[in-house]
């Protein structure tokens, strides 16, 4: 339902004579619109409506999606890189201890061989002195 004429304020008057209702494709401007001045509309969607340029709130809050976009992409790789590092480091972790575990292993295989080779030299020792005390 449509008030009359004379009911309507100012701007509804204005946006009825310069733009057409159906119509809202951005950049397409009557050319009466271009006589009212910048700034006539207290709101910058009408106003933008009217000049046929892009509702500011609407371009502010596409940029804001968008930098929250890079910004949510941005810590994303600092996870990524954080995960990444990590693992570096858990990598090089496990491989200086699988060194020291190595090293380790060695000197107890080392330490077992000395111990079996001076339980032979005891044992023949043993073997030579019962020899000697069975000949005495």
């Amino acid at each position: 339902t449509s008030l009359p004429e004379n009911q309507k304020s100012i701007e509804e008057r204005a946006v009825g004579k310069f733009v057409e209702p159906k119509r809202k494709e951005v950049g397409k401007v009557n050319p009466l619109a271009k006589k009212l001045p910048m700034g006539f509309f207290d709101d910058p969607a009408r106003e933008a409506k009217i000049h046929g340029t892009e509702d500011p709130q609407e371009t502010k809050k596409v940029e804001l999606e968008q930098e929250f976009q890079k910004f949510e992409q941005s810590i994303n790789e600092d996870i990524k890189e954080e995960q990444d590092e990590r693992e570096r480091q858990n990598q090089i972790r496990y491989e200086q201890q699988m060194t020291e575990a190595a090293a380790e292993l060695s000197s107890l295989e080392t330490s077992v061989s000395d111990l079996k080779q001076r339980l032979a030299e005891k044992k023949r020792k043993l073997q030579q002195q019962k020899k000697s005390n069975n000949q005495h």
